[in-house]
């Protein structure tokens, strides 16, 4: 798995994913990697249709949604989402209505 910081992370289906996040650079980056926790294996799944940085992810049933978060163009209102068992991203045709970054829940 490359060096990345911002990254964003949410667990689904007893996986971890790491999603997005910049290089060192600074480039938002789409890439999404699938990892084992009990063995640290990962494995490169499908890229998000927008590369982004300190977004958002949350899952739901069997499925992640990623949100918000920035790019080199600015802050993003958009959403995708990811099936594990297609290993497919779709960007959502809805967007967030104040795009936002660097947001957590509690």
């Amino acid at each position: 798995m490359p060096n990345r910081k911002d990254i964003c992370t949410v667990v689904c289906d007893e996986y971890i994913y790491v999603i997005g996040g910049r290089t060192r650079e600074g480039s938002a980056c789409p890439s999404v990697f699938k990892v084992n926790p009990c063995n640290g294996d990962g494995t490169e799944r499908d890229s998000m249709a927008e590369g982004r940085y300190s977004a958002s992810a949350v899952t739901v049933g069997h499925e992640i949604f990623v949100f918000g978060g920035g790019n080199n163009r600015g802050v993003l209102a958009t959403c995708e989402k990811y099936s594990p068992s297609k290993d497919k991203y779709v960007l959502l045709s809805y967007t967030m209505f104040n795009s936002s970054k660097y947001h957590s829940g509690y």
